[in-house]
């Protein structure tokens, strides 16, 4: 049987590992199996893949837009989407949460297919955006980007349709707020609440 598949939408660094984080938490606190996939793990996967033949290509936000959009026109439009779906029927758990939706006829479509599913959307507001983005440097160059080049990202062809799937959403989460464990945040009140529903409702 397939997984309940929850997909997370949102700009950069509008914390959606953060949400990952904290559903995974809460499902398997109450004794529920989950999988985590995102949709940049294969794009990762091939500069790795890469570099092991020699071939020094640097792991940055960049890069990955170029590989995604260029994967788009030599294979086909969705070949992301498909490989996110194959991976998950392969998951068997109760659960697979699918980070980084970018394309709505893509993307949401396959997180539909499946016939139980739901979509969060994460927003946060741009300033904060772009001081996340500083500070987890999570590829090469991320630290150095100045604010204007990280608001200009957004319109690139990776991430230019992230506001019509955020439209779509069953759930908006804001994510303004600096999450630490045990703080009693609102981001964690509102995570506990889903858990409780993807429980009760999903299974």
């Amino acid at each position: 049987m397939d997984p309940c598949v929850v997909g997370l939408v949102g700009k950069t660094a509008t914390g959606k590992g953060m949400v990952a984080n904290i559903l995974e938490e809460k499902l398997k606190d109450r004794g529920l199996s989950v999988s985590r996939l995102r949709f940049s793990d294969s794009l990762r996967e091939f500069i790795e893949e890469l570099r092991k033949k020699g071939i020094n290509l640097a792991m940055s936000k960049l890069n990955l837009i170029s590989i995604a959009e260029a994967g788009k026109l030599a294979f086909m439009p969705d070949f992301l989407a498909q490989s996110m779906v194959r991976r998950t029927k392969n998951c068997h758990t109760n659960f697979c949460i699918w980070d980084g939706l970018r394309w709505p006829d893509e993307d949401l479509l396959a997180l539909r297919s499946f016939p139980k599913n739901m979509l969060i959307a994460v927003t946060a507001e741009d300033s904060v955006r772009h001081r996340r983005f500083i500070e987890r440097n999570e590829n090469c160059y991320d630290s150095a980007t100045s604010y204007n080049d990280f608001i200009a990202m957004d319109s690139m062809d990776t991430e230019k349709f992230i506001p019509n799937i955020i439209e779509k959403a069953d759930l908006v989460i804001p994510n303004n707020e600096d999450f630490s464990p045990g703080s009693g945040s609102t981001l964690m009140g509102e995570l506990y609440k889903v858990a409780k529903m993807l429980g009760k409702y999903y299974l």
